[in-house]
């Protein structure tokens, strides 16, 4: 992200403090939401969990990429956060291997 602040300065504007909002804003939801989701994990089951924050990552880098401004991409860049946070701890999930996973998968037994 850092590399790419000048040209989102250039492109979107917004200045210092709205580049310095873009940085953090990623980081401030992964760290406030890093407990509140290993628990959500915990009841809603690892791989629901993980596969959650997946589909909300992917989303929001989308978002990021199309944002039309900088007070959307703080917005978007916070979300990427939460589902970051969101990933981390149940990013161990995986289903029982079985040797009916493809050779190429991550889930294959190794």
């Amino acid at each position: 992200m850092n590399l790419a602040l000048p040209a989102v300065s250039r492109d979107l504007g917004g200045g210092i403090t709205g580049l310095q909002w873009v940085a953090d804003s990623y980081t401030l939801a992964f760290a406030a939401l890093l407990l509140s989701a290993g628990v959500a994990g915990d009841r809603f089951g690892p791989r629901r969990g993980f596969l959650a924050g997946l589909a909300l990552f992917t989303v929001a880098s989308a978002g990021c990429a199309l944002a039309p401004s900088i007070g959307v991409l703080i917005i978007v860049r916070f979300v990427q956060g939460a589902a970051a946070a969101l990933l981390v701890p149940t990013s161990p999930a995986r289903p029982p291997p079985s040797s009916h996973w493809p050779p190429w998968s991550p889930w294959s037994p190794r």
